[in-house]
């Protein structure tokens, strides 16, 4: 006996293989965009000699040489606009490693690797701190033309960009984000000015919302260096003396809830609770040095 096909049993495996087609290109999308071929493409158009000329370049996104430009920027002001560009880093941190985690895409296959990296792709970390410490210190800096500032900036954060494709160490979609979260993220925290308490809070802000989708992706520095850099601001908010530090408990108590709050709910087992001390206490070191080494003149 011949079954007849019915119109919506043929419209439902028409649906259902459309549908699986569908599915397949969200995940390659999602997976791979811009993908492998992206990135052998633009590795194939450079000469050789200027993929190891990215090797380089790409240094000037990297985390340690971005600290040392925001502290050595903090060190020589000492002041509200300072501490805010140090605040804006601090939260760079916590919001990549944060997206980092939550998202958990790979990065492409290492065979494209020009240097060691680990960890995950999306957001670009070098992309994303690049964006928003070298365009902070281009509005607060009082160096050249404003306009030159941010020409220079921009350059160099093409550069860094391009350089973690170059190098095959990220998709493009990846430095892309980085730039744009960045920017997003430098645009909301300025908004109202150079406020260093409104940037210390959006930082362990960040932080805590990392936590609660999930991140356990370098979850010590994450947490505990926007939240050492929160404590130290509050520490000496308003006043910049570090001998308040000694007699105001009340201020020290005040910046010390948050501490508390993500030490409830860091996840056990990932990142202990004494990692993440020694981050906070080392940016905290780092923070108050300035006003220890004045109050130490001010005995001497």
């Amino acid at each position: 006996m011949r079954l007849r096909t019915s119109w919506f049993d043929k419209n439902l495996a028409s649906w259902t293989t459309d549908r699986f087609t569908f599915d397949k290109t969200v995940v390659r999308y999602m997976t791979d965009v811009g993908g492998v071929d992206a990135v052998r493409a633009v590795q194939d158009i450079l000469p050789p000699a200027v993929r190891d000329v990215f090797v380089v370049v790409t240094h000037l996104g990297d985390p340690v040489l971005l600290g040392l430009l925001v502290v050595g920027f903090y060190y020589t002001r000492r002041d509200e606009t300072g501490g805010f560009v140090f605040g804006l880093a601090t939260g760079a941190v916590g919001l990549t490693a944060g997206l980092k985690g939550a998202i958990a895409r790979p990065r492409p296959p290492t065979g494209l690797h020009a240097v060691a990296e680990s960890g995950y792709a999306l957001p670009s970390g070098h992309a994303l701190g690049s964006t928003v410490v070298l365009f902070a210190l281009a509005e607060t800096v009082d160096v050249a033309s404003r306009r030159a500032r941010y020409a220079v900036a921009a350059v160099t954060v093409g550069l860094v960009a391009l350089s973690r494709v170059a190098i095959g160490v990220h998709f493009p979609v990846d430095v892309v984000a980085g730039v744009a979260v960045g920017g997003v993220y430098l645009a909301v925290v300025s908004y109202d000015g150079y406020d260093a308490e409104i940037a210390f809070s959006a930082a362990v802000t960040v932080a805590t919302i990392g936590v609660a989708l999930g991140s356990e992706y370098r979850l010590a520095e994450a947490v505990g260096i926007p939240l050492g850099g929160y404590v130290a601001y509050h520490a000496v908010a308003d006043r910049y003396d570090f001998a308040d530090l000694l007699t105001d408990g009340d201020a020290v108590l005040v910046a010390l809830l948050p501490a508390v709050a993500l030490g409830m709910v860091l996840p056990a087992g990932t990142a202990t609770l004494a990692e993440t001390g020694v981050y906070a206490t080392a940016t905290a070191g780092v923070f108050l040095a300035p006003h220890a080494m004045e109050r130490v003149r001010q005995w001497l």
